[in-house]
């Protein structure tokens, strides 16, 4: 059964990526340093559909030559400079979910573990601006019902 990948396995699979490029090594030399049998291993946790777990963090960041605070960097949603987010969301690549009405909501994820939320009727409109930990509730509230009308 497929894992769907969250935001923070994405972001988290962008900077192994990251690390591993820079160092010019394969996904498979890569997977042999880190001590997997199988290149698909790497490629899963680049994309974000298999977790690191926080045991094995030191270990990524010793092997890929990274600071380990690096990882756990979270930007402060608040703290958010006005012009880097208007550059974000020019930039940003919505994915749209749909329940097969007409009402869609559309949603991006930005660097930094920001991710924003939007009514695709009105793409002109402000989007709602999570930070990682709050689109995770969010989305965990959704899942288990409680956020419907009563």
């Amino acid at each position: 059964m497929p894992v769907e990948p969250t935001p923070r396995r994405r972001r988290l699979g962008t900077e192994i990526r990251r690390a591993r490029e820079a160092l010019g090594w394969s996904q498979e030399e890569a997977a042999q340093r880190l001590g997997y049998r199988a290149l698909s291993t790497v490629s899963k946790i680049e994309n974000g559909s298999q977790g690191v777990k926080v045991q094995q963090l030191a270990h990524f960041f010793e092997v890929l030559a990274q600071d380990h605070r690096q990882g756990t960097h979270i930007m402060n949603k608040n703290d958010l400079d006005p012009a880097w987010l208007t550059n974000q969301l020019s930039r940003a690549q919505w994915q749209t979910a749909s329940s097969g009405g007409s009402t869609c909501v559309q949603v991006a994820f930005l660097d930094n573990d920001i991710i924003a939320i939007r009514d695709s009727k009105n793409p002109d409109k402000a989007p709602h601006i999570f930070d990682d930990a709050e689109y995770d509730a969010f989305v965990a509230g959704i899942m288990r019902g409680e956020l419907r009308r009563s």
